[in-house]
């Protein structure tokens, strides 16, 4: 999904069409659904998501 300004937008992460391409250790991708162009930043930072099941949000995570 898109991070730009308050709202975001963009193709589901759960769809195939949201692989990488390339490996990338850090990968931080941002793509516009409208012209299907991505922008792939290379710093230190990486971001991933996961889905938590809505009666364990509030539990300590698993080691």
């Amino acid at each position: 999904h898109l991070g730009r300004g308050a709202q975001g937008g963009g193709q589901s992460l759960s769809s195939p069409g949201s692989c990488l391409e390339d490996f990338r250790a850090t990968p931080f991708i941002e793509c516009s659904g409208t012209d299907g162009n991505c922008m792939y930043y290379a710093n230190k930072f990486s971001y991933w998501m996961t889905v938590i099941d809505q009666n364990n949000q509030f539990e300590i995570p698993r080691q």
